[in-house]
This record gives structure tokens, sequence and C-alpha cells, in this order.
């Protein structure tokens, strides 16, 4: 019998991979790798894949066994924080692709940013966990944020006092309070009072603080009182006389010591006052000509004071005649009131009815220019003065340079 050498009777034989091995052939048989393929190349010593992601370097071992390297992965996800108010800023280690979780009541900027802004809809401590994934392992740690609510602080509405007694009055919806006040002002009552009795030592404006505190959290509001002098008495000024043309309504420009009582009133002609008390009220309605509104001025003991504001309203306007001569007076024929009716139609004829001049809306253009842009002559011209609204005007001018 010959083997698969060729030898008489001989030992060799094929191995499991198809080899001629043994007796003559000087070969070895071959066995299975660590994967338990013959002839494979997973052998002892070689890289594997333990399929754990908290391991490194997997390595098949003599045994065929694989396994890795244990890394041991960590993050931080900060110092524990108290913050006043509703939102604050985490200090997480920023050391792989991060993620923020956290109860529903709370609200991220950006999830996955270490110092991403966290807001709460409400007061309260919340646990926060902060996951890395440094692509070996994944870490979490946890850090505690409390949001702390923030007092209401209230000091009260401005107030203007004829003399130097006042009395301020705060509201406190929860913790505690005290006023702070400038030197020269000497409060009669407790501080911590939200309603107190102040005098001064002067006349003038002043600053009074209200703190409120609720646990380590504290707000401010400012209250400002102005002390007026009784014998220097109160400022009023009904603001400077105005001149209108043709419209009816305009805004009064008044202006009175701050704080105190105002009021306008018609003194003579027309008008109707929308907001008395407001120092700068709108008038409307108001007539041709004249017409003269008072405001006044009253505060406790001070004596009232008063002022007083003309209103002037022309009427249309039309000259019988205007010299274009260049002198710089009386160049153009200004019609007063003609801002009053923007796009308004003028046309302008001689006296053999030929129209010379035509504007679509004029406005106080015309300087003895016919259309071609030439002088027309000294002459009386007529014109035609279609004003917007409906209004129409016809009658002659004069040009005479």
């Amino acid at each position: 019998c010959v083997d698969c050498a060729g030898v008489l009777n001989g030992t060799a034989s094929v191995d499991n991979c198809g080899t001629c091995v043994g007796g003559t052939t000087g070969q070895i048989a071959c066995t299975q790798d660590c994967a338990g393929d013959w002839g494979g190349i997973q052998l002892p010593g070689t890289a594997c894949d333990d399929n754990n992601s908290s391991t490194i370097n997997d390595t098949w071992t003599t045994s065929c066994t694989c396994s890795g390297t244990i890394v041991t992965c960590t993050t931080n996800a900060g110092a524990d924080q108290s913050t006043c108010g509703a939102t604050i800023t985490l200090q997480a280690q920023d050391n792989g692709i991060g993620t923020w979780t956290s109860p529903s009541s709370l609200t991220f900027n950006d999830p996955h940013a270490a110092n991403a802004i966290v807001t709460s809809d409400t007061p309260g401590s919340f646990e926060l966990t902060w996951t890395v994934n440094t692509g070996n392992c994944i870490a979490s740690d946890v850090v505690t944020i409390t949001f702390n609510p923030m007092p209401e602080a209230n000091a009260g509405v401005d107030q203007t006092v004829c003399g130097q007694v006042v009395a301020v009055e705060a509201s406190l919806a929860g913790g505690t309070g005290t006023w702070s006040l400038p030197f020269d002002l000497t409060p009669y009552g407790a501080l911590s009072s939200p309603t107190l009795e102040v005098h001064s030592s002067g006349y003038g404006r002043h600053a009074l603080y209200w703190t409120v505190t609720l646990g380590p959290c504290t707000s401010v509001d400012t209250v400002l009182i102005n002390f007026v002098d009784p014998d220097l008495g109160l400022m009023v000024d009904a603001g400077p006389d105005q001149e209108l043309d043709v419209v009816n309504t305009t805004q009064l420009q008044g202006s009175a010591t701050p704080g105190s009582n105002t009021n306008w009133w018609l003194l003579s002609g027309g008008g109707s006052i929308l907001m008395p008390s407001d120092t700068t009220s709108t008038v409307e309605a108001l007539p041709l000509g004249d017409s003269y509104f008072v405001l006044t001025t009253s505060l406790g003991q001070c004596a009232s004071e008063s002022d007083t504001v003309r209103i002037h309203v022309n009427d249309l306007f039309i000259p019988e005649g205007f010299s274009p001569n260049a002198d710089g007076v009386n160049d153009r024929w200004e019609i007063t009131g003609m801002a009053a009716f923007p796009g308004s139609g003028l046309h302008v004829f001689n006296r053999w009815g030929q129209l010379v001049y035509e504007h679509d809306s004029y406005g106080n253009d015309w300087d003895g220019r016919a259309r071609n842009g030439h002088d027309l002559p000294d002459a009386t011209y007529f014109y035609v003065l279609n004003l917007t609204g409906g209004r129409t005007y016809n009658g002659h001018v004069i040009l005479k340079r």
C-alpha cells in the first residue's frame, strides 16, 4: 500500500486541511484555531473582539479565550449648585459625547453641552445626570441643582408731596423686608414694616430702597419721593403758543411738577381736550382764530399754579399777488395752509383763457414762470384751486416784478 507521499507501506496521511503530512513529508498536521477553523489564523496572541465596549486590546489567550484590558472610565457632572431664579449654567466635565437627562420640568438650551443652561418651571431641588460616551466606555455622574424662589420686592408708587412728610407703602408677599433711607430722611416706625412714615430735613427728590429676603435670595425695588417746598410753590408751564394752518387738531406741550395733579380747561375759543389730566393731551375740533387753554397744577397744601397757552388756527389764505423778481421776498405764490391739503391741483390761465401753469399737487412753488419754463409777463392771471376734500377756489392773482 502506498501512502499520500508515494511511499510503499508509508505512514503519511492527509490532514483536515487537505495536506499530506507525517511519514517522510516532514509536515505536521494542521490544528483548529481559537474560532474552531482548521488551519485558521485566530491563534493565541492575535487580536479578537470580546464584544465588551469597556475593554481595549482584546487578544486570544492560550486557552482560546478572547479577553481585553478593562478601561476604567469616569466623568464629572460638576459641583452641586443653588441659584436664585429660574436659570443656571451647568459645569460638567467635557470628556466625550455627553447628554443631560433630568425631570421633564427642566429644559436645556443644549442637552449635549457640558456647560448647558438649564431652566426650571418651578422652584425645588433636582437631580441631573451627565452621561458621557468616550468611545471605549460610558460613564455617568449626578449633580443636584436647587432653584430657589426669587422674592418679590415692590416699594410702591413714586410720590410727590408738598412738605417734608410722606407715608410710603411697600408690599410683602413672602420673606422679610427692610427699608434703606438716605441720611437726610428719618423713619418713624420699624424699617422692617412695609408701611413707614418718613420725614425729610429738606426738599428735593430722594430714592428709598425696599429689600426683601427669602432664604438665600434677595430682591430690591426703589421708590422715588419728591418733597416740594410749599413756599416755592409748584412748577407749571402750558407750553409754547401754537400757530396752525387750517388743521383743527394739535397736541398740547405742557409740563408740571412731577407727581402733582394737573388739569387742562378751555378759557376761551373752542376745542375738545381728550385727556384733561395729561399735560400733553391732544386737542380736537379747534375753530378758526384764537383759543386759550389753561393748565392748572395742585398738590396738597401747596398753592395751585396755572399757565395759559394760545392756539391760533389760520384759515386758508390766498394772496392776490406776488413779485417773482428774485429779491428773496414774495418770489413765489405762497398760499397759507396748503400743507394741510396735499395733492391739491392748481391751474392758472391768462386773460385769454390759455392755460399757462398747472400742478397736480401744488406746494407753493409757482415762481411766475410758464409751463415751458419762460417768465410770464406782468399781468393779472386767473386760477382754479381744487383742494383735496372737494373744496374749490376761483380767483385772480397779480404777477408784478
